[in-house]
């Protein structure tokens, strides 16, 4: 039996610990230009999250804000349009050296395919199945995010960028770009002049693909300079500018939701420190709970940016059948999109994580069986069962799951785990037809 862990949050967690300014920021290795401003933003609310642990009489249990004081960080920036396994798409990624809890130097990436590209000339990484289809069977760090539980996923982007780079890193910071796009719902939007467009939370996605993947290469120059993140460039000083002189209350707010939704995440190879981060609720791991476990990992794989156009609801009821605990999950996906590029068709690889030796009776999806079909397995210490569920825009998808839980009857409880990316399931937990939960699953919960 799996010993359950302390579920204690970041709450109320303090520190005494400043952290210093930024001094400065060396030119990056990886572009010409100083492409790093919108990284600083996105960092903003770790600096002020970690400035707010400043407080606590237990600073000297939290090791946390050590990751600061020195070492080189690995930061990416996961696009959840394109939903991945532990957050999103990696379109983007920066190292940050820190001495002396001061940022020293920070070396942006704003084209991490061309770096990719080097790589799989030369070497071949055979990728995880699920992936076959768009890696052409050669792994690299812009999919290596491919596990569930995120310590895992960032140890595997370590190695790729130190294949890749030659470099290596004392831990991984992972942030999803609806980070930023929940960020404007609070300043309002934002107009630029080069190129001419406004962006708000509305748009967010949509403009910011049209202007990476589109309007950028309508320029010979930018073809040739091909950095096609350059809009970041232009509209992070006015970003900054407003997260500096938002409402402190409304900041704090806003970091701490980002962090309870797992939008920001870490990981540290110091095994002191990833405990702490573990303790806090920041690590993204897969967690280990002595009765009923549930989560549902989906991966956008060949899907376009259309994650954020499925709406996924969750019905999970348990039955006590003769001291069998029998399970039911309904799983239904409902694409709102209207197909319109970036939109499409939404591709995914929906992996169920439930108790390790649960047993599988049935499956099926849209009412035809596909219980055969079904890949079942294990990861980070739990069973999974997984299938492809391909919807179109203006269609619903149902994936239902029948299976025999390992636990015993007494003292029913369930861990419901949310994916980092997601942007909130609805619902439902029922046990011998009593509602036991109905909501929104923007944190990890347990139930009973």
């Amino acid at each position: 039996m799996e010993k359950k862990t302390s579920f204690r949050s970041f709450d109320s967690i303090r520190s005494k610990k400043k952290i210093a300014p930024i001094k400065h920021a060396a030119k990056p290795k990886k572009s010409s230009h100083k492409n790093w401003s919108w990284l600083i933003l996105l960092l903003v609310p770790v600096f002020v999250f970690l400035s707010l642990l400043c407080v606590s009489k237990v600073v000297d249990k939290v090791k946390v804000a050590q990751m600061f004081r020195s070492g080189r960080y690995l930061v990416l920036f996961q696009n959840n349009a394109e939903l991945r396994p532990s957050g999103g798409f990696i379109g983007s990624f920066a190292v940050i050296e820190f001495r002396n809890f001061t940022i020293k130097k920070i070396d942006f990436n704003s084209n991490i395919t061309k770096l990719d590209k080097a790589y799989v000339a030369d070497h071949s990484v055979p990728a995880p199945a699920p992936l076959g289809q768009i890696a052409s069977g050669n792994w690299a760090m812009r999919d290596s995010n491919f596990a569930v539980s995120f310590p895992e996923a960032a140890q595997k982007v370590e190695w790729f960028y130190s294949q890749e780079t030659g470099d290596s890193v004392d831990g991984v910071i992972s942030i999803n770009a609806s980070v930023l796009r929940d960020f404007l719902k609070i300043t309002g939007p934002m107009t630029l002049s080069d190129p001419a467009v406004t962006i708000d939370s509305g748009n967010f996605f949509t403009e910011l693909t049209n202007q990476i993947e589109n309007e950028y290469f309508d320029s010979t120059e930018n073809q040739q300079t091909n950095e096609p993140k350059e809009i970041l460039k232009t509209m992070m000083p006015e970003v900054l500018k407003r997260a500096l002189s938002i409402n402190k209350i409304k900041l704090y707010e806003f970091v701490y939701v980002s962090f309870k939704e797992k939008q920001i995440q870490f990981f540290s190879n110091d095994p002191a420190i990833e405990q702490s981060i573990k303790d806090l609720g920041l690590g993204g791991e897969v967690k280990d709970f002595d009765k009923d476990y549930l989560q549902v990992n989906v991966a956008n794989i060949g899907g376009s940016k259309s994650s954020q156009n499925i709406n996924e609801n969750l019905e999970y009821e348990v039955i006590n059948q003769n001291g069998l605990m029998m399970s039911d999950l309904t799983i239904t996906r409902k694409h709102i999109g209207t197909g319109v590029w970036p939109d499409g068709v939404n591709r995914s690889w929906v992996k169920v994580l439930v108790p390790k030796n649960t047993i599988l009776k049935s499956a099926d999806l849209d009412g035809s069986d596909i219980t055969a079909k079904v890949e079942s397995g294990e990861e980070a210490g739990k069973t999974y069962f997984a299938s492809w569920v391909i919807t179109k825009p203006q269609t619903t998808s149902v994936l239902h799951l029948n299976y025999q839980l390992p636990i015993s009857p007494e003292n029913y409880a369930v861990l419901l785990q949310k994916q980092s990316g997601n942007c909130g399931d609805l619902v439902r937990v029922l046990l011998n037809n009593n509602l036991l939960y109905n909501g929104v699953l923007n944190s990890d919960t347990v139930v009973k």
